[in-house]
């Protein structure tokens, strides 16, 4: 598929630009998107995406609710705390709901959070959706953060089938 130039794309009518970014999707990852748009990095690129008013189309959109937020009587410690530990219930609550065999150590799961900290530590077996459903909670937890974090990721798809 061709690249438009970026000039060409932001003439396009909203619902012409999400099926051009999807149709690019197909043929390109991210970083060589944002590079054929004339973008130094992705972030560049999802601000760009963001104010063409189409990143929510096409990354979905993450719901925040206002009783959430931290308020004087409750720090952002507090909140942290309270959003890992909803976390880890979300999911415990999903595991035991779920008829899968796990990997033999056994399903394993640590959050932690502080002020200064945060912590996600997985070792479970998932489908490929609850897999990836993990994988954008923990995004959206800390997508808005401007710390640096350490990723260490290992995703490893099961030979052998599972009895059904």
């Amino acid at each position: 598929m061709e690249f438009p130039s970026r000039q060409d794309f932001e003439l396009l009518s909203k619902e012409q630009r999400i099926e051009t970014i999807k149709a690019l999707r197909l043929h390109y990852r991210i970083v060589e998107m944002a590079h054929n748009f004339g973008f130094n990095n992705s972030s560049s690129y999802y601000a760009w995406l963001k104010k063409q008013d189409i990143y929510e189309e096409l990354c979905g959109k993450r719901e925040l609710h206002k009783a959430e937020l931290p308020t004087p009587e409750r720090t952002m410690e507090k909140y942290q705390q309270e959003r890992a530990m909803n976390m880890y219930r979300q999911e415990r609550f999903m595991d035991m709901h779920r008829n899968e065999k796990t990997v033999e150590s056994g399903p394993q799961a640590q959050v932690n959070a502080s002020a200064d900290t945060v912590s996600f530590k997985y070792n479970l077996s998932l489908n490929g959706s609850d897999a990836a459903n993990l994988l954008r909670k923990i995004a959206a937890y800390i997508e808005d953060d401007a710390q640096l974090f350490t990723v260490e990721v290992e995703v490893t798809r099961n030979s052998a089938k599972h009895d059904e």
